[in-house]
């Protein structure tokens, strides 16, 4: 088949057939990195490289999106909320009854 007139870049066709879709989609482990800073003093962040890569690809203007299991807990509820702070798509994120995935970094 050759290219005709109507024809359209890929890009430009799921554009045009699906604007509200990411561009791009990080899937894998989302988790929280507990940091120490002292003795006895830690802090918390939202980390796991597929959850940073997609939360970047947004911080440089693409329609991004995360899509992974988080726990239903406070530590998932804390990535739930830097997920949108981070202006992810949520569809791909799923909330389970499940423990948190913790990083301990000294």
């Amino acid at each position: 088949c050759g290219a005709g007139p109507w024809a359209l870049e890929s890009k430009e066709m799921l554009q045009m057939l699906h604007p509200d879709l990411p561009r791009f989609v990080a899937f894998g482990e989302a988790l929280t990195d507990l940091i120490r800073t002292g003795p006895g003093r830690w802090r918390s962040a939202c980390g796991g490289s597929p959850w940073n890569v997609a939360a970047a690809m947004s911080t440089l203007g693409q329609l991004s999106a995360f899509g992974g299991a988080i726990s239903a807990d406070i530590f998932g509820a804390e990535i739930w909320r830097a997920s949108q702070e981070a202006n992810l798509d949520m569809r791909f994120i799923q909330q389970l009854p499940r423990p948190p995935l913790l990083a301990v970094v000294h």
